[in-house]
């Protein structure tokens, strides 16, 4: 198994780091056998980075779910194929309020987002109309256009690294994909418009 690199400067990054580690382990607790698959090369050209990483290899059979950790607070959690890496498929949150949902952050890819909310507006009968971003990362923030939020609210060094995205081409992971995208979505990035310095408290 090789690294992948950061497309910046040829290192390897923390995440990529803690995925191989994790595959190394799972080889290793397998007895040497590694459930690591690769998806069968997709007409995609050549390779797509994003974020150091070939957009062909993620996964598409990502399951989703939607629960209730207490009244009116749900975590929705994706959960990656056993054996892939976690890359890209983040979680987020939700606080029902008396007539809106508060969402933390907003999955990676237009289908997880959709699907997301879908489920949101399924438990609750709310739509969501605010959204806390936790950090910049794009499994956090590629989504956020399709939340339709009309408060938006981020670190002021969050929305500054956020806003580096504006004008950049479509990432690699909105190409046609299961469980991803379905490939005719506009990449329009979505800033926090609201921010905050030091804290701040809801």
């Amino acid at each position: 198994m090789s690294a992948k690199r950061d497309a910046n400067n040829g290192a390897v990054n923390r995440r990529t780091a803690l995925a191989l580690m994790a595959s190394a382990s799972a080889v290793w607790n397998a007895g040497g056998h590694s459930t690591v698959q690769a998806q069968p090369a997709s007409p995609l050209g050549p390779p797509q980075i994003l974020n150091g990483a070939d957009a062909r290899v993620f996964p598409t059979d990502i399951r989703s779910e939607l629960k209730r950790l207490a009244p009116n607070v749900y975590a929705y959690v994706q959960l990656q194929p056993p054996g892939w890496s976690n890359f890209n498929i983040s979680n987020c949150g939700v606080v029902a309020g008396e007539d809106s949902l508060l969402a933390i952050d907003a999955a990676a890819a237009p289908i997880m987002t959709k699907t997301f909310l879908a489920a949101a507006r399924q438990a609750t009968g709310k739509q969501v109309k605010r959204v806390i971003i936790t950090h910049f990362h794009g499994d956090h923030t590629g989504g956020l256009q399709f939340t339709e939020a009309s408060e938006i609210v981020a670190h002021e060094q969050c929305r500054a690294a956020m806003a580096k995205l504006v004008g950049q081409p479509k990432p690699a992971n909105w190409a046609k994909r299961e469980n991803w995208a379905d490939g005719s979505e506009q990449f329009k990035p979505t800033l926090p418009n609201q921010t905050y310095t030091d804290r701040l408290t809801f």
